[in-house]
């Protein structure tokens, strides 16, 4: 179990401008989650995490994350925020 959480109300709309995979920059409104990820597990995270496969990070270890995500997703847009 990951001790990854988003930090609830915490999360808001906002327009900002970042870089597409193919490098053009993107302007929209998005929402961003505030995440807190417990220092002493980051270096454990990464091991276990390759950028150049795709199956990786393992589903056991990448699936607790985007729960925790999406379940702060569905709170903000449940509430009306979005």
């Amino acid at each position: 179990m990951s001790s990854v959480h988003a930090i609830p109300f915490e999360t808001t709309t906002a327009e900002v401008s970042y870089p597409d995979a193919d490098g053009t920059e993107v302007e929209a409104e998005c929402v961003l989650l505030r995440i807190a990820v417990p220092t002493a597990e980051v270096a454990a995270l990464l091991a276990q995490y390759d950028p150049t496969s795709g199956t990786s990070p393992l589903v056991a270890v990448a699936r607790p994350i985007a729960r925790e995500l999406l379940d702060e997703l569905r709170r903000y847009t449940e509430e009306g925020s979005l």
